[in-house]
């Protein structure tokens, strides 16, 4: 074959060469895109054709621009063979072609829509993005272009167009951070996702593109989805790993192992002596900080836990300027008004140690802030008013904040030491195109430097050099996950690619006697929504389904097959599924009962499903009125924290009115325990947890009713040694309101499938009011797109109740409501963009 001539290869450079339409080009000029990198015309090569795509590039690397361009470029001509078809028939108009972007965390859904939303301006292609569960389902509205969702929302977004056989419209399905497979938490809900897609093969002809910057073993994951692998160690901008000790630094000089006694043999070269300022600065962070900051240039330090971060911020804050010298006047001023906008995202509440710490250009953010704090932190950082951010790891992963240099102030991240994945997602941050020449990240390990048996430095070598783990599947639970009956035993090694070796049994139609009902937990959900969508039947029908996974790729078939017949005899067990005996002219064949359609219908996983599907029966001649708490305390699967103090809990529990004592007295939740575990008798741990899940109801039910008082909950609930070991912060009691939204969400489908309609009633309305944080009287205010509960609260106190009357207002008369109630934004921001 003839080698493309250099002109060729220069027009594959140009993003008008891969086929998009000329308003989304417009878009990509306006932001300075008008060309590739020479790895990212080869990764669309390997797409052109419709071909599904995996690959792996470095953070930083401009992987989300391929995805972007094989998603667009893949509806774009859909639309067009679509109208061609049409206009060659005559027929009315079909459904148009739509994409589904599949991100990890909520957390980076909003940036994403607003990202694609602006590129598609021109086209009028609506984009949605989903961060909670009062937004329905994604790809159900008719003008719905792109959903933009998490690995759970677009499992259901599949599931229903399956089932509405509408799975023909869904073109391109892009997933981010593709490695999460192998996360033991939600890696199997991927899998189940792209498992459908794979088993519809011949039902559709979407393209599925996987990325990640941390991935490895990928010939499995290319064979799994039938797809392109590309490979590529690309950086626009270089990235110098460095690691410290004692304050020296040593520069990264290679790959070479780390096991070694001989110096010679450690990645790891001295470079430089930094100079430690001071008791509080023995790791030298201080210089490593400042030498950035000085410069305007932006730093961002990864701590062990949130305590960590904080205390790192305060003594960043107390010091650089020390070091640095005064803010200018325009540094000055931008910092005074992200602490005006602070105090106004707070709705008046007080955060006096951030504003302190922003003050100086600094701040933390962890997951103990309200989301609100995290928003107001993440915009000034990104705006250059904040120069040094101290965080735990979780932001690494779930917020997109690039900086000049990343530091890792300990080898100890949250519960344990930093992974090769992990720690190449933090440093990964360092150095972004278009924002900074080069990157930088220093790893601090403790001890003697270039000692193999004391301190941290063999394991810092080891970490720098490491390769990156493999890709397992966990879809099939590992034997120290699985119950001792369960009958899988898979091996966790290499097995065998589809159609290769010699025939294969089939799994059987009818189960195998002897499992837990709790066998294999996430092969249950998988098979009882390929029932419930028809994908699944017959035995033949069970062993197609098994060869769409990833783990049918990497297991032995026969610790497979066990672990699909465990988990049918379950389902049969736990009446979720029965078997339709074989007919004179049919086989026998899976089909899902009554209780069975309701799990399905709320998306609840099968375990979740059924606990909840109890506790609402017995609610239905017991519930006790008069509030949310009842319905609090029956969401709760686990209890959400253990008393430590029960002088604190008794406390607490002499505010209590009628209807929590009768909540507690239908629950069995005796509060004459209380003085029995004062007194220090041995409790039991149903009847600890039990009180627990009662106390989690109450907290609960004041943040649901109205989530702007999650400050003085914080001081009263969330003290550390006191209701809990740890303390509760109001961080966290967001995220439980998240979850209980969700939860309620899918417990009144669960209701609605089961003919609980009066259950489906107070669920619904509990689910809304969760999602939003306010008084359920503020909630016609917050469909207003943007809206605020602070702000809500303002305009419902100044007499606007509902969204009709704002826009018969005056814009005036709506400022100065919210003045009113507002606390005042002593800067007032010039928006020179629209001059």
């Amino acid at each position: 074959m003839a080698k493309p001539d250099s002109h060729q290869q220069c027009e594959k450079l140009l993003l008008s060469h891969w086929g998009l339409p000329k308003p989304v080009l417009a878009a990509f000029a306006s932001k300075g895109l008008t060309e590739l990198y020479p790895w990212q015309a080869a990764a669309l090569e390997c797409a052109a054709a419709g071909n599904n795509l995996v690959y792996c590039a470095p953070t930083s690397g401009g992987k989300s621009l391929v995805a972007e361009v094989v998603m667009l470029s893949r509806m774009h001509q859909a639309q067009q063979a679509l109208h061609q078809a049409q206009q060659g028939s005559h027929r009315q108009a079909g459904a148009l072609p739509r994409g589904l972007l599949v991100l990890p965390y909520l957390s980076i859904v909003a940036e994403k829509t607003a990202h694609l939303s602006l590129l598609l301006e021109g086209m009028k292609w609506r984009v949605t993005g989903y961060k909670g569960e009062e937004q329905g389902t994604p790809l159900a509205g008719k003008s719905e272009r792109i959903a933009i969702c998490s690995i759970e929302k677009a499992n259901m977004a599949i599931n229903h167009l399956i089932q509405e056989q509408r799975l023909h419209e869904l073109v391109s399905v892009v997933v981010d951070e593709a490695h999460m497979l192998a996360d033991p938490h939600r890696g199997a809900a991927l899998e189940m996702l792209l498992s459908k897609l794979v088993a519809c093969r011949g039902r559709c002809s979407v393209q599925v593109v996987a990325m990640s910057a941390t991935m490895s073993g990928l010939d499995s994951l290319s064979a799994w989805l039938g797809g392109h692998l590309f490979l590529t160690n690309f950086r626009p901008v270089p990235l110098s790993e460095h690691a410290v000790f004692g304050g020296t630094v040593y520069a990264k000089a290679g790959q070479t192992s780390g096991g070694g006694s001989d110096a010679n043999d450690w990645p790891l070269v001295e470079q430089r002596r930094l100079p430690v300022q001071g008791k509080s600065d023995r790791d030298a962070l201080l210089a490593l900080v400042a030498e950035v900051v000085v410069e305007s240039h932006s730093v961002l330090v990864f701590c062990a836990g949130r305590a960590a971060a904080q205390s790192c911020a305060a003594m960043l804050a107390g010091e650089l300027g020390r070091l640095v010298g005064p803010p200018s006047a325009a540094q000055a001023a931008a910092r005074a008004e992200l602490v005006a906008e602070l105090r106004v995202a707070l709705a008046g509440g007080v955060n006096a140690e951030l504003e302190h710490m922003m003050a100086a250009g600094v701040a933390y953010h962890h997951a103990g802030l309200t989301h609100q704090e995290r928003g107001v932190v993440e915009a000034g950082y990104r705006s250059g008013a904040l120069l040094a951010l101290t965080a735990t790891s979780t932001l690494a992963a779930g917020v997109n904040l690039p900086a000049r240099r990343v530091i890792l102030r300990s080898l100890w991240q949250g519960a344990g030491p930093v992974g090769r994945a992990q720690y190449l997602q933090m440093v990964g941050r360092a150095g972004r195109a278009g924002q900074s020449p080069v990157g930088e990240s220093f790893l601090m390990g403790q001890g003697a430097a270039g000692s193999a048996t004391s301190g941290q430095w063999a394991a810092v070598c080891a970490l720098m050099s490491a390769p990156l783990p493999a890709l397992c599947s966990q879809l099939v639970a590992q034997p120290s996950q699985q119950p001792a009956a369960s009958m899988g035993q898979p091996s966790g090694s290499g097995g065998q690619a589809a159609g290769s070796g010699p025939p294969q049994p089939q799994p059987a139609a009818a189960p195998l006697p002897g499992p837990e009902r709790n066998a294999q937990p996430s092969l249950q959900q998988l098979l009882l929504h390929a029932v419930a969508a028809g994908l699944v039947g017959t035995g033949p029908s069970v062993l197609s389904l098994l060869q769409s996974t990833l783990s049918y790729h990497q297991l032995p078939f026969a610790d497979l097959a066990d672990a699909a017949r465990s988990a049918l005899t379950a389902l049969r067990a736990r009446r979720l599924l029965s078997l339709k005996p074989e007919g004179p002219s049919r086989p026998s064949a899976w089909e899902l009962t009554p209780l069975g359609e309701a799990v399905v219908a709320s998306m609840l996983p099968p375990d979740l499903g059924l606990l909840l599907h109890s506790r609402m029966s017995n609610l239905m001649s017991c519930l006790v009125l008069g509030g949310h708490l009842h319905l609090l305390f029956m969401l709760q699967p686990d209890p959400l924290f253990a008393i430590y103090d029960w002088n604190a809990w008794a406390r607490l529990t002499k505010d209590f009115t009628a209807a929590h004592k009768r909540v507690a007295d239908v629950e069995g939740v005796q509060l004459s325990y209380i003085d029995r575990r004062i007194a220090g008798m041995r409790g039991d741990a149903a009847t600890d947890a039990k009180h627990a899940r009662l106390a989690g109801s109450v907290l609960l039910d004041m943040v649901v009713g109205d989530a702007s008082c999650v400050h003085s909950l914080e001081c009263a609930w969330g003290q550390p040694n006191g209701l809990t070991k740890a303390g509760i912060t109001r961080g966290q009691m967001q995220q439980w309101q998240a979850e209980v939204s969700k939860t309620a969400a899918m417990a009144a489908l669960l209701a609605s499938n089961a003919g609980w309609w009066q259950l489906e009633a107070l669920l619904a309305p509990l689910s809304a009011q969760a999602a939003a944080g306010v008084r359920p009287e503020l909630l016609p205010l917050m469909e207003v797109s943007g809206m605020q509960p602070s702000h809500a609260a303002a305009l419902h106190a100044a007499g606007y109740l509902r969204p009709e009357l704002l826009v018969c207002a005056a814009e005036s008369d709506i400022a100065a409501a919210l003045a009113a109630k507002l606390p005042a934004n002593p800067l007032k921001r010039k928006d020179n963009d629209k001059k």
